[in-house]
């Protein structure tokens, strides 16, 4: 091959390259900068918060109405899915969204020998109470973040004020073939390592997915691509041993509030029955145009239905 035709092919590959990289350092600087002006919308500024031996991310807005929110995110997720949902709840209530271990910001808590099932989540979780400033909370999980929060309730009953629930993981009647496929170790649909697979969880989570301007899309992909394997890991560690929801649910004394998008393709919408039979006090309330992610979908009436119920609860 000529000299001439061997630095021409180098020159166009360093020039694609350069495109490329050029390319994604505007997404990133595009996206990062609509989160900034989207946390700006929820009053919210990011924060890390001592929990046990580490510490935690986790969007904060300090208020002066009652005890605060803990917000508690899915599996894969973190912790701006809560945005627009604070952007409904009253301005002067104390919100505080983490990054669960593993996720977003948190990804190295607890080191390379953590265990993210749902113990070693809860006992995170757990020692953030511990080590924050308030007597009481009230917490609030969707998803995985679910069970997260009722196994949180249980084992601080006395920090512990309420449970807001939507769409939680946990009752294995609720599982659908999408769960019970991944757990025997078939396709995770939840575990997105490339575009392909990024657009088929996006319409596999809500009934009807979203328009999503440039560059979400695209950074969605990136991030859950570069995260595909610490995902798989959590997913393995979540699913080594489990148990049964219904003693867990007959132990819980605090007020719970149950949210369900009746089209969720994750765990289907009959497991209300489950915690509705085994609760002491639940208000439930069943969304029809909804899938699995009730609080982006439906973010005002799920926000109104928990400001009802915590000031319910906190006039009583």
């Amino acid at each position: 091959m000529p000299l001439f035709n061997v630095i021409t092919k180098l020159a166009l590959i360093t020039i694609t390259g350069v495109l490329i990289s050029a390319c994604v350092t505007v997404e990133t600087r595009v996206y990062d900068a609509g989160v900034v002006v989207e946390r700006a919308r929820s009053d919210v500024e990011e924060v890390r918060l001592p929990a046990g031996g580490g510490e935690l991310s986790a969007l904060y807005r300090e208020g002066e109405a009652g005890p605060p929110v803990l917000m508690l995110h899915g599996f894969a997720s973190q912790k701006e899915v809560w945005l627009r949902f604070i952007r409904e709840l009253p301005e002067d209530r104390t919100v505080i969204a983490v990054d669960i271990p593993g996720h977003g910001e948190s990804l190295d808590y607890g080191g390379p020998d953590y265990v993210y099932d749902i113990y070693g989540l809860t006992q995170a979780v757990v020692d953030l109470l511990d080590d924050l400033p308030y007597e009481q909370v009230h917490v609030v999980g969707t998803s995985l973040g679910g069970a997260v929060s009722l196994a949180t309730a249980l084992n601080r009953p006395d920090k512990v004020l309420s449970v807001g629930l939507y769409n939680p993981a946990g009752a294995r009647e609720a599982e659908t073939d999408v769960i019970r496929n991944a757990i025997s170790g078939g396709n995770n649909p939840l575990i997105a390592r490339d575009r392909e697979a990024m657009d088929a969880l996006i319409e596999l989570i809500f009934y009807e997915a979203p328009a999503m301007p440039w560059p979400v899309r695209s950074m969605l992909t990136r991030y859950h691509a570069e995260r595909a394997d610490m995902h798989q890991r959590i997913w393995d560690d979540l699913w080594a041993q489990r148990e049964e929801i219904a003693p867990i649910l007959k132990q819980i004394s605090q007020p719970v509030l149950l949210v369900w998008g009746e089209q969720d393709r994750i765990f289907d919408v009959s497991g209300v029955e489950v915690f509705e039979t085994h609760l002491r006090d639940v208000r439930t309330f069943i969304v029809p145009d909804a899938g699995h992610t009730v609080i982006l979908e439906e973010a005002e009436d799920a926000a109104r239905w928990y400001t009802e119920f915590i000031a319910e609860l906190e006039a009583n």
